[in-house]
């Protein structure tokens, strides 16, 4: 690509690391203006904004008026909105549906979709404007559910379908929604002390680089026999918002290593 994005505005939520601190890196390297959120701005997140012209806001995005503010603060500051990428998502591990509180289940649903409907509410009459597009991070367990994250598979369905819905309703007003579903992605929350792949391996009694090379991407049935990496991820959403994809609107896009099996 040569700088097919230049002087577009992108708002992404969720930017601080991972996938979302990779898609931003990416756009600025395509002369994409960032402005993003997270809980926390990572000096990672805080570079890649400066380097882009843009801005980082430090955000709890599952409130209310949090992600409308973000937007608005883009609108204010470059004069609207090209691209929204509605990348925000936490996926704690449950023991089981039933040790799965009420509380439990409201939070995630505004972390994982309310952040995200309230983004794009207030997104799109500005994409409208600009015939824009939005890009919703969703997962391969909106369609492959596993049962120590039932609450977070729910929010995932949900999106997925939202994201079609948007699609038949604003497409004939210019604007194109895509979903993108990585699978198992390897982020910090698998990788940090303490996180997803130590967990795992020490309850299969095996190394975390074991964990991490064989047993997981065996077990999940990965065809490509390894993770998902976040700029396999972020290429596939740049792709999804160019012009190159004028025509793809209401469809998912599935980054998983062949985890999810066709038919």
């Amino acid at each position: 690509m040569s700088k097919e994005f230049a002087g577009k505005c992108v708002v992404i939520t969720g930017a601080g690391v991972g996938i979302g601190l990779e898609i931003a890196n990416q756009f600025a390297d395509e002369g994409a203006v960032i402005a993003a959120a997270d809980l926390c701005v990572t000096d990672g997140l805080a570079a890649v904004a400066e380097r882009s012209g843009g801005f980082a806001l430090e955000l709890d995005l599952a409130d209310r008026q949090a992600a409308p503010a973000l937007v608005n603060s883009a609108v204010e500051r470059f004069g609207g909105i090209d691209i929204l990428i509605n990348n925000l998502g936490a996926s704690p591990v449950r023991s089981s549906f039933l040790d799965t509180s009420d509380d439990d289940w409201e939070r995630l649903f505004q972390i994982n979709l309310f952040s995200l409907v309230r983004a794009t509410r207030e997104a799109l009459p500005h994409l409208i404007r600009t015939k824009g597009v939005v890009v919703n991070i969703t997962s391969v367990l909106a369609r492959e559910p596993i049962s120590i994250q039932p609450d977070y598979c729910a929010t995932k369905a949900a999106t997925l379908n939202l994201a079609q819905n948007l699609a038949a309703e604003f497409g004939p007003l210019g604007v194109r929604v895509v979903s993108v579903s990585p699978g198992p992605t390897l982020t910090p929350q698998w990788t940090e002390p303490g996180g997803q792949l130590e967990q795992y391996a020490a309850r299969h009694g095996c190394k975390p680089e074991d964990a991490r090379d064989r047993v997981i991407p065996e077990e999940l049935g990965l065809s490509m026999r390894r993770f998902v990496m976040p700029e396999d991820i972020a290429t596939t959403v740049l792709f999804a918002a160019s012009p190159r994809s004028r025509s793809l609107t209401g469809t998912e896009i599935v980054v998983d290593g062949g985890m999810h099996k066709s038919v």
